[in-house]
């Protein structure tokens, strides 16, 4: 655990331009996990929908 925050420490000032695309990312990666689930479970050939 330390070598991360070591890490994330020696990283995190060179991000400083591009943090809220960082933000954008990680908040798009959040949302299409679980659309990405849901489109399987909804769709008309889906095992759960028999």
């Amino acid at each position: 655990m330390r070598e991360v925050r070591t890490a994330f420490r020696r990283f995190w000032p060179l991000t400083c331009g591009d943090r809220k695309w960082l933000v954008a990312v990680v908040v798009c990666v959040v949302v299409a996990a679980p659309a990405a689930t849901a489109s399987i479970c909804c769709s008309p050939s889906s095992p759960t929908m028999r």
